[in-house]
């Protein structure tokens, strides 16, 4: 995000989404991909066969595929999203290949809100969502992130700095 600042501004709190509130999905995707090796055991250890190989083995593939994917989109949730405070304003860039970047200046904040399931606040994540001047419903959700009420004082206090 370093290349979207201009001369006098500086990135004052860096962040990106948190895989903490998916913590249980990364368990059960493991869980799958550790499943899916059951072939090999059961080539490792012939008296283990107790139902068709064949069987076993096209669910091995399609497991580990599945599992292997699920791995893949909770990765990419947790890196395409990245979040800058700085001194003048919010930037949020999305993508890992492409970049869609959208900024927000401190002074056309009007309001802040903070969403947290009971989930959220078992882990202490939650979205951020912020609303500016002119802007038709939610312009900005920090969606995902760790800390949010902390993030949420950081952005009222730029706010009130430049109001």
């Amino acid at each position: 995000l370093d290349h979207h600042l201009t001369s006098d501004e500086k990135i004052v709190y860096f962040f990106k989404r948190s895989i903490r509130n998916k913590l249980f999905r990364y368990f059960i995707a493991i869980f799958l991909f550790i499943l899916s090796l059951l072939e090999i055991i059961i080539k490792i250890m012939p008296s283990f066969r107790i139902i068709d190989y064949n069987i076993i083995s096209i669910l091995s593939y399609i497991i580990f595929i599945f599992s292997i994917i699920w791995i893949i989109k909770l990765e990419y949730y947790a890196w395409s999203k990245r979040y800058a405070i700085t001194t003048k304003n919010i930037f949020y860039s999305k993508g890992i290949i492409n970049e869609d970047f959208k900024s927000l200046n401190f002074k056309y904040i009007i309001n802040i809100q903070l969403k947290q399931t009971v989930w959220d606040k078992i882990f202490n994540t939650g979205n951020v969502i912020i609303n500016s001047a002119g802007g038709e419903g939610e312009d900005l959700i920090l969606e995902g992130i760790s800390s949010p009420m902390k993030i949420k004082g950081i952005i009222s206090e730029h706010v009130n700095i430049h109001k």
